[in-house]
């Protein structure tokens, strides 16, 4: 799924945010996601593709 840019664009600072807590996690899974998540939020891979 891919949404416009002028409707995630006002949500990435608090996303990345939130995602950056989520890196000190205790659990590998958690943190792992939250790298996958991260990486597509900041223009890395394409939303959707955690390949």
């Amino acid at each position: 799924m891919t949404l416009p840019y002028h409707l995630l664009h006002p949500y990435r600072r608090q996303v990345l945010y939130v995602l950056a807590a989520a890196l000190d996690d205790d659990r590998r899974v958690v943190r792992k996601a939250a790298v996958v998540a991260r990486t597509a939020w900041t223009g890395a891979l394409p939303m959707g593709d955690s390949s």
